[in-house]
């Protein structure tokens, strides 16, 4: 399976981006890989994300310096509503940053089963 969303989203006052690119509420995954590409190069600059349970729990985070971010995963995800947020720092204010997060991943049932204890 394969998820694909843009997004465009403008830097705040403190250089910072923190921006929900991909929200899902999905039958349980196994994500395999996300890549995250921008538009422009962001030489030197730190590029990160975040996957997002409902209850706010962090469950993967990494970050990286490049203008492509391509993470290998090996997460499994059950049923329910998760996000995926692009993470930034160190940018000129003000400036508008666009690109596209490509999620891919299979349809794991396992992963729902090991997330419901009863």
């Amino acid at each position: 399976m394969r998820f694909e969303a843009s997004f465009s989203v403008e830097v705040d006052e403190y250089g910072r981006i923190a921006h929900e690119c991909v929200d899902y509420s999905l039958l349980p995954l196994r994500y395999e890989r996300l890549t995250l590409e921008l538009d422009e190069p962001m030489p030197r600059r730190q590029i990160g994300y975040a996957i997002v349970w409902n209850d706010d729990r962090v469950v993967h985070a990494a970050a990286v310096v490049s203008d492509r971010l391509r993470i290998d995963l090996d997460l499994a995800v059950p049923a329910g509503d998760h996000a995926f947020w692009f993470l930034c720092a160190g940018l000129d204010p003000g400036v508008t940053i666009k690109g596209r997060a490509v999620v891919e991943g299979r349809l794991d049932l396992a992963a729902d089963a090991a997330a419901d204890p009863g």
